[in-house]
């Protein structure tokens, strides 16, 4: 599926602009204001918002491996180390959690990915 967002990677360049392929070829995804938060906050707001294409694609790769063992009628919970971590309650949790953390990114509700 193709996202509506502009591609990664984004990169922060030293004008606090986040830089990415837009479609206009201008780079500019959007500008951290300095002066609104102390510099160490804008900085860290400024990678958290450059790393965000990256976090969600690792999300949504982490998450299509738990669900695929969790579909996996040869996977044996039982004699896997990881079984317990992949199928019990904390993972359910992470796997909710993680739904909506995608949903939010995509700007859509958590319900339509449900399932």
């Amino acid at each position: 599926m193709a996202t509506k967002h502009t591609p990664g990677p984004w990169r922060i360049d030293p004008s606090w602009d986040i830089l990415g392929n837009t479609k206009d070829g201008n780079g500019m995804v959007c500008q951290i204001t300095v002066d609104a938060v102390p510099r160490d906050e804008a900085a860290a707001n400024a990678h958290l918002i450059a790393a965000a294409p990256d976090l969600l694609a690792a999300l949504k790769a982490l998450l299509q491996i738990i669900e695929d063992a969790r579909e996996d009628d040869d996977f044996d919970a039982n004699t896997c180390d990881a079984g317990g971590i992949i199928f019990g309650d904390i993972a359910s949790g992470a796997i909710e959690a993680s739904r909506a953390a995608i949903a939010k990114a995509e700007g859509k509700k958590a319900a339509f990915l449900a399932g």
